[in-house]
């Protein structure tokens, strides 16, 4: 999976084709059958995934944490008042810039 998305940049799902959607479906699934059976499966261990919440969410924060600690992924917490994004920079061009230092990134925007 890795190099499958290496310098690929998704914004929304319809940024992906029909066949990067069923593989991140059928991956989740085997993930979940391997989570419910207790099994270990650091498929992403020593990633480190950057997380942007503009609005607070609870059960967002926590399901993306968890999920990330299981994948063995470290999360750095980017609080959006640090950001340009409060000063008029947009969204995208924000990914862009931290797309070069993370591994990957989980934003919940506004918007969604």
């Amino acid at each position: 999976m890795r190099n499958r998305f290496k310098g690929k940049d998704y914004l929304a799902f319809k940024d992906m084709t029909i066949e990067e959607i069923e593989f991140i479906t059928d991956l989740g699934l085997e993930f979940k059958k391997k989570w419910t059976a207790k099994e270990p499966h650091e498929y992403l261990k020593g990633q480190v995934w950057a997380a942007l919440f503009e609005k607070n969410s609870t059960r967002t924060r926590n399901a993306f944490e968890r999920a990330a600690a299981d994948l063995g992924v470290k999360v750095v917490y980017l609080r959006p008042d640090e950001m340009q994004m409060t000063r008029g920079e947009p969204l995208k061009d924000t990914a862009r810039i931290l797309d070069r230092y993370f591994d990957g990134l989980f934003i919940r925007t506004f918007g969604n």
